[in-house]
């Protein structure tokens, strides 16, 4: 069994690694630390072979912890993207920056589950 946690981080829908807006501010998103704590594979979803990718949107304070966790694709199975929110909750990652300062912002995140 596989289960692998795929981070991308990304501000808002941007895809890029930095964001310089016309007033010069650089704004660059949350990014994991590593190891990030990996969501238990649920057994229900084991018994019924149930696999997929699961995209949220994690709210990062400032200090790196995850306030609120919204699923913006699901895996198709309400127990795996279950889940992956639970484990995004107690996740620990570098803040997003704006200028150089540590800013409450959203990062996207996506969390495959594999057998």
């Amino acid at each position: 069994m596989i289960l692998a946690v795929v981070l991308m981080p990304l501000l808002l829908n941007s895809t890029a690694a930095q964001v310089i807006s016309p007033a010069g501010i650089v704004v660059l998103p949350p990014k994991p630390r590593a190891p990030l704590r990996q969501p238990e594979y649920p057994e229900t979803a084991k018994n019924r072979n149930e696999e997929g990718t699961v995209k949220l949107d994690v709210y990062v304070l400032s200090d790196g912890t995850a306030s609120r966790v919204r699923v913006t694709r699901s895996s198709g199975f309400p127990t795996l993207d279950d889940a992956a929110m639970r484990a995004a909750l107690e996740w620990r990652v570098f803040p997003g920056t704006v200028n150089g300062k540590p800013t409450d912002m959203w990062g996207e995140f996506s969390v495959s589950f594999k057998l």
